[in-house]
């Protein structure tokens, strides 16, 4: 079964080119010049440029997936400031809003890349992300500091760090932390949100609430179609090192075989070394690293889960997005 990718569309540019001729004259002869004349005329003072699109940018996205997959990678990107975190003391939750919009942000830029819809932000004080944060800042013991402030919440999934909470998000994806990639496989889950953010000067929480929805029925990384190059290493640690993952919540993906195989000789499979992931962060996972090879920009790769009943098999295109 190939997953169904966003549909890709080429967008013709069209480009107006005008001159102006100074110092220079000609008589013309009457006939359909005159017409042009008045024309100019009826649009003299116009911005004959108003209307005309002057390209994709960060202003305006579109384009096809690579196009897309690379602005919105750079752009998304261009501002990761952890913001500043201001409170009265103690136990009083505060506030970071910089540093939580910056943290959505880059939760949905992943989402994006992997085919998933963007989470929104929800805030439920004193049960929210912000106070579970400044729980850790009180002595709180993570991943779930009950033990200070008097934070409690109801949640699907709750992660929190000592780190800041923009960055926090890199360190998901890459999961240095945990063999299950639990972190990750949550990022990029089918859980519908909203999600709670918290960040302090010290510490960050981030609390899944919501509940599943039954597409995509599974979800890789990395993803299928245009993937950037730089994404794979955003965390400091190369998802060669990490492991690719494939997680679902209605496929026993446990029972595949994985083939991989570079597009420029699909029929000499890559060797990988792979094991089944427990069941926190999707009902199924599996993860495979590399065996003597390194994924490399430009070039693209075939991932075939064999041995399902339905086989998945998808196409991952690592470009250069900078």
């Amino acid at each position: 079964m190939i997953r169904d990718m966003p549909s890709r569309s080429s967008l013709g540019l069209v480009t107006l080119v005008s001159a102006a001729l100074a110092g220079c004259q000609w008589e013309v002869p009457a006939g359909p010049a005159d017409a042009l004349v008045e024309q100019d005329a009826a649009t003299d003072g116009l911005d004959l440029d108003a209307g005309i699109d002057a390209g994709p940018s960060c202003d305006n996205i579109f384009g096809d997936r690579e196009t897309q997959v690379c602005l919105r990678w750079t752009c998304d990107r261009a501002d990761r400031s952890e913001g500043t975190f201001t409170s009265a003391g103690g136990c009083d939750t505060g506030d970071n809003p910089i540093g939580r919009r910056n943290g959505l942000k880059m939760l949905n830029l992943y989402r994006f890349l992997a085919g998933l819809p963007a989470l929104e932000e929800v805030s439920v004080a004193p049960g929210d992300g912000q106070a579970c944060a400044v729980a850790l800042d009180n002595g709180g013991t993570p991943p779930w500091p009950t033990n200070a402030c008097g934070f409690n919440a109801p949640l699907v999934m709750a992660v929190a760090a000592p780190t800041r909470l923009v960055n926090l998000i890199d360190l998901f994806i890459f999961d240095n932390a945990d063999t299950s990639m639990t972190h990750r496989r949550f990022a990029l889950s089918n859980i519908t949100g909203p999600v709670s953010l918290g960040s302090t000067a010290n510490n960050a929480c981030v609390i899944w609430r919501g509940t599943l929805a039954p597409s995509p029925s599974w979800v890789a990384w990395p993803p299928p179609g245009p993937a950037p190059a730089e994404a794979l290493t955003a965390g400091g640690v190369s998802v060669d090192q990490r492991g690719w993952t494939l997680q679902s919540d209605s496929i026993d993906v446990r029972q595949g075989q994985v083939r991989v195989a570079d597009h420029s000789n699909l029929a000499q499979l890559l060797p990988v070394t792979r094991n089944n992931l427990t069941s926190i962060g999707s009902a199924y996972g599996i993860r495979w690293v590399p065996d003597g090879w390194s994924t490399q920009s430009g070039h693209s790769y075939r991932v075939t889960i064999a041995n399902l009943a339905n086989p998945i098999v998808y196409d991952i295109d690592v470009v250069s997005c900078i």
